[in-house]
């Protein structure tokens, strides 16, 4: 390398670390790559792992910037081969390298001719990406110029997993600081659910205490009110038993051989009135034949139970509940599908919290079964309680006014 390039390493980190932000630590990698290296472009892959694609951004005159974010399969191309590999790679004729994935290239009217390609890496082992330095103008790329985006390299992967850090760090605090106000104001609408069946119990002794009921009708009437205060007392107190099993760490279960179609046989009984007092169609789809498997019984009745009833509460008068069941090599799938209002996408990772209701505490509407109302914020966090407690996740699919699906799977026997 020239030395100008060993004084312009040592200015690096100065240069990459006066923004946190990951955008901006890229884009400011790739053009500090193309200009040393006097190339026509830079780009950088990141890999997301959860999803095994590879996330594209990109420097240079002659590349769409509305191209930052697309998504190839990893493993794909040279890059994908240089990640998986760990390995450097010049290549100074990428038409003749069966590797090449061009699919960018024709996204972005951009034509590679040559390249080097350097992995990124944190700790020394956590793959994250590779750079790129695209099409030199004076000619091939050659070994210094490896040598310099490998330093390059090691250095912008620090910058960029700096920036990860941070911007995770700020959306963690973000749902925190969301979280303890909406369990605040949730401790508003529990004490109101409360207050309300004690009024109506309070109110309805005082009149009968005073004696000023002299007909059987008026007495029916209070008898009436005084079971339906209990009434909302029992729910409530059921409700919050429910806090209990919001924990998986302390369940503890009681595993045995349960068949789906008696499961499910079960939770229609249940459930199918609530349903048809909303002229809605409840579906159970379980075309596996008496398959079983190892679960708690009482406890996936009150996980499955309650995605059904969040269904029926979030879904408009004659729409469906889908409850279904799909085997997946030794496993099933369990889903409950509605085609109801869904979830706003910025609240879904924050849904299965104690106390945390999508809805603004000032528009809380209790209820058991009527359309948008809700009870205490701990029906999904005990949904997800439960089924973590049985070795499984919850997965949500959900998009506003097309409805949710909530699925998770179970070990067969």
């Amino acid at each position: 390398m020239r030395i100008e390039q060993y004084e312009f390493l040592t200015r690096l980190p100065l240069l990459l670390n006066s923004s946190l932000k990951q955008s901006v630590v890229i884009s400011r990698s790739l053009k500090l790559a193309r200009e040393e290296l006097q190339a026509e472009a830079a780009t950088v892959f990141l890999s997301d792992s959860e999803k095994n694609e590879l996330i594209f951004w990109a420097t240079g005159e002659d590349i769409d910037k509305s191209l930052a974010g697309q998504r190839i399969p990893a493993g794909q191309g040279i890059v994908g081969w240089v990640i998986e590999n760990q390995k450097i790679e010049i290549v100074n004729d990428v038409a003749t390298d069966p590797r090449f994935f061009s699919n960018m290239d024709k996204k972005s009217g951009f034509t590679t001719k040559n390249m080097v390609c350097v992995p990124l890496t944190v700790a020394g082992t956590r793959k994250i990406g590779a750079i790129q330095v695209l099409n030199k103008t004076n000619g091939n790329f050659n070994s210094d110029d490896s040598e310099f985006v490998e330093r390059l390299a090691a250095q912008v992967a620090l910058a960029i997993e700096n920036a990860r850090l941070f911007e995770s760090l700020q959306l963690q605090n973000q749902k925190l600081e969301k979280l303890d106000r909406r369990k605040g104001e949730m401790i508003s609408v529990i004490t109101h659910e409360f207050r309300t069946p004690f009024s109506l119990i309070q109110t309805s002794a005082d009149i009968l205490k005073s004696g000023m009921l002299k007909d059987e009708n008026s007495r029916k009437q209070i008898y009436d009110t005084l079971i339906e205060g209990t009434s909302r007392l029992t729910r409530l107190l059921s409700e919050m038993k429910n806090l209990g099993l919001t924990s998986s760490s302390s369940l503890q279960l009681k595993k045995q051989r349960i068949a789906i179609p008696e499961l499910f046989d079960e939770l229609k009984e249940t459930y199918s009135a609530a349903a048809a007092g909303r002229n809605m169609y409840l579906k159970f789809d379980c075309p596996c034949g008496n398959v079983t498997i190892m679960g708690d019984r009482v406890n996936l009745l009150v996980a499955i139970g309650n995605l059904i009833a969040n269904a029926i509460r979030f879904t408009r008068d004659q729409g469906q509940v889908t409850v279904s069941c799909r085997q997946l090599s030794n496993k099933f799938l369990i889903s409950v599908a509605d085609t109801g209002i869904g979830i706003p996408a910025a609240e879904q990772p924050m849904i299965f919290e104690k106390f945390y209701e999508v809805r603004d505490h000032l528009n809380h509407n209790s209820g058991t079964f009527e359309f948008n109302s809700g009870g205490l914020g701990l029906g999904l966090a005990t949904v997800k309680a439960v089924i973590e407690a049985h070795g499984s996740s919850v997965t949500l699919v959900s998009e506003e006014g097309k409805g949710s699906e909530f699925s998770f799977t179970l070990e067969s026997c």
